[in-house]
């Protein structure tokens, strides 16, 4: 599931998703941010937390493919476009 990580999370393309949504990651690399301030949201994977998403400003970075995450990632898009 989603893991918010920051204040930002509300007002960000992931605000209004349920912390235990699930969404598609498709590869085995990762990004590793060199600010943790800019952290929006980590997703659990087995023991691991890995960064499900980023912001800084009005740049929104994901780790993982709203387009393929079913009804989650239709909301994350139609947030985006707003």
């Amino acid at each position: 599931p989603l893991i918010p990580k920051s204040d930002e999370f509300n007002s960000s393309i992931l605000g209004n998703i349920s912390s235990n949504e699930s969404v598609y990651f498709v590869h085995s690399y990762q990004v590793q941010l060199v600010h943790n301030e800019h952290l929006l949201a980590n997703y659990k994977l087995d023991n691991q937390e890995i960064t499900a998403a980023f912001q800084k400003d009005n740049v929104t970075g994901v780790q993982f493919h709203p387009e393929k995450s079913g009804e989650t990632g239709l909301e994350i898009l139609k947030n985006f476009l707003k």
